[in-house]
């Protein structure tokens, strides 16, 4: 995140004090260090030293963003050593919309690994999401050989089979 503090005046700042909480979707990592700063419990406290009339100062700060939580970050002005004749532009707010991201892994094994032919042999396919976020939607689709027919499923899903495929949701 950046944040950008303008004196639009109309005399010179010498002093100010913002305050960027961030929210639950995020975790704190560092900032550029402008100015003298502080960070505790996600709270970032930027002090700026003067600021002429018309110029502005900037700080970066850099977050990782969580799988879950608030994602809207808020930063205030919090104090100026000048009276601020407009403090309706003393706060503002990001809304980033993060992409969720999965980590889907499948492991397949077979109840018999030297069957005799004709026998049935169950296969049995385990979906792992590793995250960071929660799966949904996904689709699995299982190719049987030519050495194999379809019998049956246990139904875990929704599942359909067409010609040897089976493809479970």
């Amino acid at each position: 995140f950046t944040l950008t503090v303008t004196n639009n005046g109309p005399s010179d700042a010498t002093g100010f004090t913002v305050e960027d909480i961030l929210p639950s979707g995020y975790t704190y990592v560092s900032d550029n260090g402008a100015g003298a700063t502080s960070e505790s419990s996600g709270t970032v406290t930027w002090t700026g030293g003067s600021l002429s009339n018309g110029a502005d100062a900037s700080i970066s700060i850099t977050a990782s963003v969580n799988a879950g939580g608030v994602y809207t970050n808020t930063a205030t002005i919090t104090s100026s050593n000048e009276d601020d004749p407009d403090p309706s532009d003393d706060q503002d707010s990001n809304t980033p919309v993060p992409v969720p991201q999965t980590d889907l892994s499948i492991v397949k094994t077979a109840s018999d690994a030297t069957p005799n032919v004709g026998d049935n042999v169950t296969f049995t396919l385990t979906v792992t999401n590793n995250g960071p976020s929660d799966a949904t939607g996904f689709t699995v689709e299982d190719i049987l050989p030519s050495g194999y027919t379809y019998v049956s499923d246990n139904g875990a899903g929704a599942t359909s089979e067409s010609s040897g495929t089976v493809t479970w949701t």
